[in-house]
């Protein structure tokens, strides 16, 4: 997970990508073939990660947007680290139609 703030938003690129045999645009909605409970937004691409909002804090000074980053493998692998060493492996079954 990632903490983003509104200027650390600028930064996230605005890339396309092909994950799970869909193309994700940064901005639109996506469950990522239920790999999510429910719908999450698609940013983009910051330092190599791609980025999901899942939600938003908003207070008198600055508005914090939270997101779960993972790291593209190929359009049917994605890894979430957790620290140095540490990532966990999800992988697309096609042929079944969701993530394992």
């Amino acid at each position: 997970m990632r903490i983003f703030n509104n200027d650390e938003l600028q930064g996230i690129k605005k890339d396309s990508v092909v994950l799970g045999g869909a193309t994700l645009q940064a901005g639109e909605k996506t469950t990522l073939n239920d790999f999510f409970n429910g719908e999450v937004t698609y940013l983009g691409i910051y330092e190599d990660y791609l980025q999901f909002e899942i939600g938003k804090e908003v207070n008198l000074f600055e508005t914090l947007t939270y997101t779960n980053e993972f790291s593209r493998v190929d359009e049917n692998r994605i890894l979430t680290i957790y620290q140095a060493g540490t990532a966990r492996n999800y992988d697309f079954k096609r042929e079944q139609g969701y993530w394992k």
